[in-house]
């Protein structure tokens, strides 16, 4: 019955559950168990299982008898026959255990559950899914295990007939195959319990007496339902029949009393096994008959433990057995009649009266035999029947044929031989009917179809006979349609297994191959040297020339190892890497495999290829007297980064390299990536642990000096608590603390300081810690009858304390505020003033003008360019130059003021007469670093100077030519 612990939650869910537990680092020997992941059919499996209805059922000696065979044979002391449920792994049958299920997390079956091979782990102390399993570390401590699968016709592995030891081991080839043909066993009986079970669930089905009558009463068979107490609840008529006794007489005796004295024992064995939960199969008993004659019954039985019923189907065996005997007293008679027969022939004539007597006898005899022969053959358990040769229509048939292929007595005697065969066979028929000679001959394997369409696969054995005054032939078909599918399984069984003995041989080749370039490679730190080695194992069992690059931090290709089975290709495949490298980012395989990462199998290398790849005629002829063949590269890949790159070619050999080579070469490769990436660790580690001595070293110098540093800052050091708490102090030369150290080391802030000072400083203490970055605020507090300003600088030392660095800023608080109004005294005239003030930046050149630039000049701001070109630009052409040289001449020669007349373009495009005076600001070291200025616009001033020369002159004029005129005006009154 179908438990009900095993539900049966949705794959993809229970796939990511089963995901491996992290990946371990080298030397990690954390207790991590690996879960093993779930079969890609694991919902189709269950469903498998549950129809085998297996699990929860109590020992079966037929399983306990396998499991103690699979001990003795892989010589174990621990042998399971085991099914996978959904959550737990349930041991059927046991030996060398207590426990009956063990979670399937901790379930070393729930792997070989994932392969049809047998799945064998020599020690589960260097296997890294095993190594840290509850049964491996604990009791039974679990070293060596070999599972053998399972597996239904549809694919479906239930689990494992399995063994496990102490010690680590290796099983026998001969005991591995034994192993799996216990399995084999195993799954056979399943199928027969399925059978039995099916046939019972269809009896207890059919819940009362009146619901099992159709069913019993058209079955051939003998049914019966039987009470634990041996009495018998129900049959059916069949079994009426062979007992000779009615139903109800049947009903009011024991069951035991039925069966013949000699079976009663056997058969009462076999009812306590019933009793106990067991099923019978293939159980032969004696039923005595009124007559005095026995029936002989062959018996399958299953009990319903919760119903304390027996059901039983029968099947009468006597007429077989007895056909059986008849025909071996037949044979013994004829051999008989033919020495008696061979002794009348050699008689005198004086016997002929007696001979002629006796052949009236052998007539008669044989007119007995006839008839004999007839009910023998009506009586046959296997199909038989007579043909025309002429025709190939059926003239006779038994009940056999009837039973056996569908069609009536009267159908058979309407058709012909032909038409129990497929159409593809009838030519070879009539080929074999008309070779049909005298004598009982094999006509060897056939294919017959029933009324159904179903084929069926048949022996036929045959002869000529007289049938009627007709030439005819006698045919018995013997059903061999089982014995060939077991043939054909058993031949499939061959091929895998000689499938499998080869891919052990080819799997022991590989992990040798492979342990051997481990054992290359870890020999030695010389990774180059290692990689030559690897390179010379691989030649010639893998290709005829393997080549090793590596790729150096700046993407150039090193040529680490070329070897060849030919030394002469050796140096050939050297000499085309030293002249033609492969172009970075070109069309080369290698560079193609670098790019991606990728392996790349060519498995052949035609010309065209070559040609391709050639920079030259000299490039190509190299090429092609290498004579590849086929090639494959496969990266060199370790920690996300492509290290290099395998290249295996075959040349002489002509051999094609195919995707086994390649996953070989896979393997190979991670192997040698690996080593590689370990060996440029090892000298990176030797590197950063030089590079770190000489940083410690610089840094003891850079503590000294930082020490001298430290002393030499002339601040104070407060070290403080996250709670406001003072834990240190440096004082500072020339300031010492407004309370003396011994007051306040140990106290808080909230006990010395004002609650605003507080508030602030543990606000900032707060930020300082939360985003380790320095918080600057600033503070005053009363000393000598005046208030001092502080500057507070904190920086996080810690998880939970603070460095502050405190100086007195009240003189720079001070000279500040003076600042501060100074500019607001320049702003305000600035404001006043009509001249256009500018600050121009000599360092970045920058240019800040007031809002009387853009007032007298007509400007927006936006059409106001950030730097000196906003001065430069508008400059008139005939003055830029003599202004441009005088004002650099005067910063260069550090003047400290300057002054020029220009003529400057307004907003409107006309021209303004200015004059501009500066100032310029040097710093401590004498470079000039900004200069301040004013622009007055003196255009009316300019044109006013011209008018007043201009009437100066006029008046000059005047004054000259005054006489004159005094003079004609006199002559002009006279």
């Amino acid at each position: 019955m179908w438990n009900s612990r095993s539900d049966h939650p949705d794959p993809a869910s229970q796939r990511s559950r089963r995901a491996p537990i992290g990946r371990r680092r080298p030397g990690d020997r954390r207790n991590i168990m690996v879960i093993s992941p779930l079969p890609e059919n694991e919902t189709e499996r269950l469903e498998a299982l549950r129809q085998y209805h297996i699990l929860d059922t109590p020992p079966e000696n037929v399983f306990d008898d396998l499991t103690r065979l699979a001990s003795d044979v892989c010589e174990a002391p621990i042998a399971l026959i085991t099914f996978i449920d959904a959550h737990r792994q349930w041991f059927k049958s046991k030996i060398g255990v207590r426990p009956s299920e063990i979670p399937r997390d901790s379930s070393f079956c729930a792997y070989a559950i994932l392969q049809h091979q047998p799945l064998i782990i020599h020690d589960t102390a260097s296997d890294p899914r095993f190594e840290n399993n509850p049964w491996a570390t604990s009791d039974p401590h679990v070293r060596f295990y070999a599972g053998a699968p399972l597996l239904t016709s549809e694919g479906h592995i239930l689990g494992t007939v399995c063994v496990m030891d102490y010690v680590p081991r290796v099983l026998r080839p001969k005991q591995i195959e034994g192993l799996q043909t216990i399995a084999h066993e195993t799954m056979i009986l399943l199928e027969l319990r399925r059978t039995i079970s099916e046939m019972s669930r269809t009896l207890a089905g059919l819940r009362t007496a009146e619901e099992r009558e159709p069913f019993f009463s058209l079955s051939l068979d003998l049914l019966f339902i039987a009470g634990f107490d041996g009495l018998i609840r129900q049959i059916n008529p069949a079994f009426e029949k062979i007992c000779g006794a009615t139903k109800e007489m049947l009903q009011t005796k024991p069951l035991i009393e039925f069966i013949h004295p000699d079976d009663r024992d056997r058969t009462a064995a076999e009812l306590e096994k019933l009793k106990g939960g067991n099923s019978t199969g293939s159980f032969e008993v004696r039923i005595p008959q009124p007559d005095g004659s026995d029936r002989r019954i062959l018996w399958n039985a299953t009990p319903s433990r919760e119903k304390e019923l027996i059901y039983a189907v029968g099947r009468d065996i006597t007429d077989l057995k007895q056909i059986q005997e008849e025909i071996k007293g037949f044979t013994a008679y004829l051999e008989q009649r033919v020495h008696a027969r061979t002794a009348q022939l050699s008689a005198s004539n004086e016997a002929l009266e007696r001979e002629m007597a006796q052949r009236r006898q052998a007539e008669q005899s044989l007119r007995e035999s006839e008839e004999k022969y007839r009910l023998l053959f009506e009586n046959n358990p296997e199909p038989m029947w007579v043909f025309d040769l002429q025709t190939l229509a059926f003239l006779t048939v038994n009940e056999a044929a009837v039973r056996s292929y569908g069609y009536s007595r009267e159908a058979f005697l309407s058709m012909t031989i032909k038409d129990i065969r497929p159409p593809e066979d009838i030519p070879r028929l009539m080929e074999d009917v008309r070779k049909m000679s005298p004598g009982v001959t094999g006509a060897g394997l056939w294919r017959h179809r029933k009324k159904d369409g179903t084929i069926i696969d048949v022996e036929i054995t045959r002869d000529l006979i007289s049938f009627s005054g007709r030439e005819a032939g006698i045919a018995l078909a013997h059903d061999v349609t089982e014995r060939k599918r077991a043939e054909e399984e058993h031949a499939r069984l061959l091929i895998r297994e000689q499938e499998a003995r080869a891919a052990a041989v080819k799997a022991q080749w590989r992990f040798t191959f492979l342990a051997e370039a481990s054992e290359i490679l870890s020999t030695s730190l010389d990774y180059e040297a290692a990689l030559a080695g690897v390179a010379r194992l691989a030649i010639p069992y893998l290709a005829d020339g393997c080549v090793v690059d590596t790729v150096g931090e700046d993407r150039s290709i090193h040529r680490v190892a070329a070897v060849a089975t030919d030394p002469s290709k050796e140096t050939m495949g050297l000499e085309l890497m030293r002249r033609y490298p492969p172009e970075r980012g070109g069309a080369h395989p290698l560079q193609q495999v670098l790019a991606s990462g990728k392996p790349l199998l060519l498995s052949e290398i035609p010309d065209a290829l070559l040609e391709g790849l050639a920079r030259d005629p000299e490039h190509l002829k190299i090429a092609k007297d290498l004579g590849i063949k086929s090639a494959m590269i496969v990266p060199l890949s370790a920690r996300g980064k492509t290290l290099g790159a395998l290249s295996f070619v075959t040349m002489e050999s002509g051999r094609r390299l195919g995707e086994e080579d390649l996953s070989l070469a896979e393997d190979l490769a991670r192997r040698v990536a690996v080593a590689v990436d370990n060996a440029r660790l090892y000298r990176a580690a030797q590197a950063e642990i030089r590079e770190r001595k000489e940083t410690e070293e610089a840094l003891q110098e850079s503590e000294a000096k930082n020490r001298a540093l430290l002393d030499a800052i002339p601040d104070m050091m407060f070290q403080i608590h996250r709670d406001g708490t003072y834990l240190d102090f440096k004082p500072a030369k020339g300031l010492a603390p407004i309370v003396p150290p011994e007051r306040f080391l140990g106290k808080t802030l909230q006990e010395l300081l004002p609650a605003e000072v507080v508030r602030q400083a543990m606000e900032y203490i707060r930020r300082a810690l939360e985003t380790n970055t320095p918080q600057l605020f600033e503070y005053s507090l009363p000393a000598d009858g005046e208030f001092r300003d502080y500057e507070a600088r904190i920086i996080a030392s810690g998880e939970d304390r603070v460095l502050s660095i405190v100086r007195e800023i009240t003189e720079r608080k001070r000279a500040e505020e003076a600042l501060r109004k100074s500019e607001e005294r320049f702003q305000f005239v600035t404001r006043a003033t009509n001249d256009a003030i500018w600050d121009w930046d000599l360092v970045t050149n920058a240019v800040w003008w007031n809002e009387g630039f853009k007032a007298i000049f007509g400007y927006k701001a936006e059409e106001i360019e950030p730097g000196i070109e906003s001065w430069t630009s508008r400059l008139h052409s005939e003055d830029k130059e003599r202004i441009l040289s005088g004002l650099h001449a005067a910063i260069e020669r550090g003047d400290q003021f300057w002054s020029d007349e220009y003529r400057f373009r307004r907003g409107d495009g006309s021209d303004a007469t200015i004059l501009d005076r500066g100032y310029v600001v040097h710093d401590q070291n004498g470079r000039a670093v900004r200069m301040i200025g004013a622009m007055m616009d003196i255009t009316e001033l300019k044109r006013a100077e011209t008018a007043l020369r201009e009437s100066q002159r006029a008046l000059a004029t005047l004054m000259s030519n005054l006489p004159g005129m005094a003079y004609r005006c006199r002559n002009d009154r006279d």
